[in-house]
């Protein structure tokens, strides 16, 4: 049997694409591959995660991840929603993401 470890940046650009395609006009699979075209490689990790998921294209593995990289995921979400409120405000990002500005109700 083979093992395979799940990183936290494979489960976060997982979870971001999850969103951005929910959020999408267009269909995941139209989505995923305008993505490629531009050289995103977050698309394999979705596709790894999806596939993992399904469970039948990987058979005969095993698949862990640790307490450690949930938490750094966590982390990675919290960041993205704290630059798009900066990014919504017009917040330049090479400020600090525990800015004042940010919990201001402008």
């Amino acid at each position: 049997m083979n093992q395979y470890f799940i990183d936290a940046n494979v489960i976060a650009d997982y979870l971001l694409l999850r969103i951005a395609i929910r959020k999408a006009q267009i269909s995941e699979k139209e989505y995923l591959k305008q993505l490629l075209e531009r050289g995103k490689k977050s698309v394999y990790s979705f596709i790894s995660i999806e596939a993992i998921m399904r469970g039948k294209e990987i058979p005969d593995s095993k698949f862990f991840t640790s307490n450690l990289a949930i938490s750094e995921v966590s982390s990675v979400l919290y960041n993205n929603a704290k630059m798009r409120i900066m990014f919504e405000k017009g917040i330049p990002p090479r400020y600090c993401l525990t800015s004042p500005l940010l919990h201001s109700s402008r």
